[in-house]
């Protein structure tokens, strides 16, 4: 195995997407969402920010609409001032398009087939004791469509670390912070489907 090509981008790199023939990268050590031309060009850095112009920190998970904008969140809750943890952004102008507020961490995300965000959110309402919640979020209004609370031991102030969209119609959710599950979640019913259990195991966080 040899090395081809390395991109110099922020610190501590978090997430990564291909969309449009370009690689996306979040790196949670800044408020910057990096764009990687494949073809050869340096990569280019695009700068988050809530309506007011402030810096939206923490950058983590990353999705793709069904329009071909990017959503980019921010795990970092409400420490940078603001609860819009969440942007939509112009793939070609590299503008913002859309703010939602969602108080509190949010590290992964995905754009589900029926057109809403499904967003994992840990310490909702910026509250570490809250047990984590998943949320349907419609992207044009930015209203939260439904909420499911997951059921979880908050003693290690537990928030999502990972999520998989399945064929099936449903997702696999870990929570990393004094969990040992993994939650498999009904999207068709939006309901707890099934809980798995890591033998041996204090946490999983992917």
């Amino acid at each position: 195995m040899e090395v081809i090509r390395s991109f110099t981008v922020g610190y501590y790199p978090t997430e990564m997407l291909l969309a449009h023939g370009d690689l996306w990268v979040t790196c949670s050590a800044g408020n910057q969402l990096y764009r990687v031309d494949l073809d050869g060009a340096e990569p280019t850095s695009i700068a988050l920010v809530d309506s007011t112009g402030a810096a939206i920190t923490f950058p983590s998970g990353l999705a793709l609409g069904a329009n071909g904008e990017i959503y980019v969140a921010s795990n970092g809750g409400d420490f940078d001032g603001s609860s819009e943890n969440i942007v939509s952004i112009d793939p070609d102008t590299q503008q913002i398009l859309q703010h939602y507020e969602v108080s509190g961490g949010i590290s992964v995300m995905a754009y589900l087939s029926d057109g809403s965000l499904l967003v994992p959110v840990g310490f909702p309402g910026g509250d570490f004791t809250a047990a984590p919640v998943l949320l349907w979020i419609d992207p044009f209004s930015g209203e939260i469509i439904f909420e499911l609370p997951i059921d979880v031991d908050t003693a290690d102030f537990p928030a999502p670390s990972d999520l998989k969209i399945l064929p099936d119609d449903t997702a696999l959710l870990t929570i990393f912070g004094g969990s040992a599950i993994v939650y498999r979640i009904d999207l068709v019913s939006r309901s707890l489907h099934s809980i798995y259990t890591v033998p041996g195991s204090d946490t999983v966080q992917t």
